[in-house]
């Protein structure tokens, strides 16, 4: 993930990430429920091709796809919980500029 000053931005930029990554794995998976049982794919492994079942690859994005979503929302928990210490320090120090002011 790329982070921003802004934290809308960051959030913008995370979900366009993983809407991609989701909707490349969508697509797949509708095409290979197109497919007939008897057909053979090829799984991208790296840099290596491997023959695939199109049920079984078809499995492995919906668990990707169910992966994703987790972490997306375990991100959007670590958001919230940072913009909360965010606001916490910053009300801390706008406390400790006001008492500096004051004894100068």
């Amino acid at each position: 993930f790329f982070f921003f000053n802004d934290t809308a931005t960051t959030e913008i930029y995370t979900e366009q990430i993983v809407g991609s990554v989701r909707c490349v794995q969508e697509t797949a998976i509708k095409e290979l429920e197109n497919l007939q049982d008897n057909n053979k794919v090829f799984r991208l492994l790296g840099k290596a091709f491997f023959l695939s079942d199109p049920k079984e690859l078809g499995q492995e994005l919906e668990g990707s796809i169910k992966d994703y979503d987790k972490e997306l929302d375990e991100c959007t928990k670590y958001k919230k919980h940072f913009e909360e210490k965010y606001k916490d320090l910053d009300k801390q120090m706008q406390e400790a500029i006001t008492v500096a002011r004051q004894q100068a």
